[in-house]
């Protein structure tokens, strides 16, 4: 009986709590142009590119190694992957040579998060359906 009095106690808090979770969300503004600038420059697409190399057949080990190299001409650059060409991903590597139109199009945040298809990641599809699960759960808690 004794475990009983801590689920009961979480059960009103999320009564109290779950309409004003909803009230916030509905009402929240997002400064989408903000938040999109916010993922340009700090490299994580570097495993992207790594995963298009390991999906042309290389192992991830050398696969690193190659986007470090990437990484690295782009800092001496001060440049960032998003910024960085085709021509150059091309020059720094043979194996971005034979695609390297393909190579750049890995490293937008927009095709990184588009790929995180699982549950609970980041892609619309992803959050569409997750958001749907929640909203189907609010529905029943009210």
């Amino acid at each position: 009986q004794e475990d009983k009095e801590p689920l009961f106690d979480a059960i009103d808090t999320l009564h109290g709590v779950v309409p004003s979770m909803r009230m916030t969300v509905e009402t929240a503004v997002f400064n989408r142009a903000r938040m999109a600038q916010a993922t340009f420059g700090d490299f994580s697409t570097a495993t992207d590119l790594a995963d298009f190399l390991v999906r042309r057949g290389l192992p991830f080990r050398e696969a690193h190694h190659v986007v470090g190299e990437v990484v690295r001409f782009c800092i001496e650059k001060g440049s960032s992957l998003e910024a960085i060409t085709a021509d150059e991903l091309a020059s720094l590597s043979p194996l971005l040579a034979d695609d390297p139109s393909a190579a750049k199009g890995v490293l937008s945040v927009a095709s990184s998060v588009g790929q995180r298809l699982s549950r609970g990641a980041g892609s619309p599809a992803a959050v569409t359906f997750q958001l749907s699960l929640a909203d189907e759960a609010l529905r029943k808690a009210l």
